[in-house]
């Protein structure tokens, strides 16, 4: 799975459980690492870096994602792995209060 097709079954999960999401498509040259997607549900928000099987994450994502982390805020990185488990559909319906459709 390519992170393009992972992000459209991100977006397809967002609309689902009535999440916000923001990707941004061009990099943001004065805040290299900055994630790919910011997540706004009712209950909660996330940030996530979308990655395919095999990329790794840049010491930058790293950096940023560890910031994130102090501040207390939810970041983390999701894998198509991540969708077939269920892990991403789980976390998404979280972010609304909302219980998942699956039970993957």
């Amino acid at each position: 799975m390519t992170e393009t097709e992972l992000l459209a079954a991100v977006r397809q999960l967002c609309r689902r459980y009535d999440v916000v999401m923001d990707h941004r498509y061009l990099p943001l040259h004065d805040r290299p690492g900055w994630p790919d997607c910011s997540l706004l549900g009712t209950r909660a928000a996330a940030f996530r870096e979308l990655k395919n099987a095999r990329r790794a994450v840049t010491p930058a994502q790293h950096q940023t994602g560890a910031r994130m982390r102090d501040c207390g805020l939810d970041w983390d990185v999701w894998r198509p792995r991540d969708l077939t488990s269920g892990r991403i559909e789980r976390e998404i319906a979280g972010l609304s209060g909302k219980r998942p459709w699956t039970t993957a």
